[in-house]
């Protein structure tokens, strides 16, 4: 299941962020989650921490 923006905003979320951007193969993507979730991260902190 999948949620648009419109919808994330309404319960407070101002982004999400998938594994399968990252990894498009859903077992790969299970396999690899913590170094998938390191990136995501990482990906957050620049996304929301300021420089």
């Amino acid at each position: 299941m999948s949620l648009d923006p419109a919808s994330l905003k309404a319960v407070g979320i101002q982004r999400a962020y998938a594994l399968t951007e990252l990894e498009p193969d859903v077992p790969r993507c299970l396999a690899q989650a913590g170094p998938l979730l390191e990136r995501v991260a990482a990906r957050m902190a620049r996304d929301f921490l300021p420089v």
